[in-house]
């Protein structure tokens, strides 16, 4: 269920965002299901901000060879 919720959030982020090209701005990406998603659409910039640790550290290894995401972790500017 939950996949496929985040198919459709995709489906309808997409249709704007990869038309212009813009930037996405994720928070509380969580597990990553949108944002997997979203790239694998060809969005071709993508802002992650996660406030938790053990969330983040899930994203960072499951996420870090796609040279599009840029993290963003609490306390940091």
């Amino acid at each position: 269920m939950l996949c496929f919720i985040s198919e459709k959030i995709v489906d309808l982020i997409a249709l704007d965002v990869l038309k212009g090209g813009a930037p996405v701005f994720e928070a509380n990406p969580g597990l990553g299901f949108i944002s997997r998603g979203l790239l694998a659409a060809g969005l071709q910039r993508l802002f992650l901000c996660e406030p938790s640790l053990s969330l983040s550290q899930h994203l960072k290894v499951n996420m870090e060879l796609n040279l599009w995401i840029r993290f963003f972790e609490k306390g940091q500017s």
